[in-house]
C-alpha cells in the first residue's frame, strides 16, 4: 500500500482545503477593507455623492454667501426702517409739544426754556421739520 502524499505533516487533500480556505479568508478580508475605503469616498453610503452638484445644496458654499447676504440686507433694511419710525416719533412729539405750547402761549402764559427767541427768528414746524 502507498503512503498518501503530506504537505506540512498533512495530508495532501487537507493541505489543498486549507489553502484554498487560507486565499478564500484573505480575498473577502479585502473585499471588506476595499468595501471601507469606497463607503468613506463615497460618503458613508456605498453610493455616488452627487449632492455637491445640486443648485439647491444648503451646504454650497456659494448658497451659503447667497444666505448671508439676504440675512445682512433684511438687518440693514431692519435697522433703517426702525431709524425711521424713531424719526417719526421724535417729529410727532415735537409737533406735540409745539402744540401745546401754542396753547399755553393763546391763554396769556409766557412761553419758558427760550422759545420766544425762536419765536421771533421765525422758527416754524415745517422748517424744523424739515431738517429731519
Amino acid at each position: 500500500r502507498a503512503e498518501p502524499a503530506t504537505f506540512g505533516g498533512r495530508p495532501k487533500s487537507a493541505a489543498v482545503v486549507y489553502l484554498a480556505a487560507t486565499v478564500l479568508v484573505a480575498i473577502v478580508a479585502s473585499l471588506i477593507d476595499l468595501k471601507t475605503r469606497l463607503s468613506y469616498v463615497t460618503g458613508g453610503h456605498g453610493g455616488l455623492n452627487i449632492l455637491p452638484q445640486k443648485r439647491w445644496n444648503v451646504y454650497r458654499v456659494d448658497n451659503q454667501q447667497v444666505v448671508e447676504q439676504d440675512r445682512l440686507r433684511y438687518e440693514k433694511q431692519e435697522e433703517m426702517m426702525r431709524l425711521e419710525e424713531e424719526e417719526a416719533d421724535q417729529l410727532e412729539r415735537y409737533r406735540e409739544l409745539r402744540r401745546r405750547l401754542r396753547g399755553k402761549n393763546q391763554h396769556g402764559q409766557q412761553p419758558s426754556d427760550g422759545t420766544a427767541e425762536e419765536r421771533s427768528a421765525g422758527t416754524s414746524d415745517e422748517t424744523v421739520g424739515s431738517s429731519y
